[in-house]
């Protein structure tokens, strides 16, 4: 799977960080803490605990292209803890 490596633009970091918020896909979460990591121009990192940070999310997650349906095979959307498990 393609990735993009930090640093993110502003179109990306706003992307990431409404892909991490919006509940119909897993976020990118703390190891340590469990918190969804929040996206900055330099890195995407946890604001729970501040011990973990990471510099690259899917490609999918920085350019909005994860709220196209037909960008995955199927028609389904989870809800936030169940994953994707609910059909649309």
């Amino acid at each position: 799977m393609d990735v993009v490596i930090a640093p993110f633009t502003e179109e990306q970091v706003e992307s990431i960080n409404a892909f991490q918020g919006d509940g119909s896909w897993h976020p990118f979460t703390c190891p340590k803490c469990g918190t969804r990591l929040k996206a900055s121009a330099v890195t995407i990192q946890c604001y729970g605990c501040g011990k973990y940070m990471q510099t690259w999310v899917h490609k999918f997650m920085a350019d909005w292209s994860w709220r196209d349906p037909k960008y995955f095979p199927g028609d389904w959307v989870g809800k936030e803890g169940e994953g994707h498990d609910e059909k649309r």
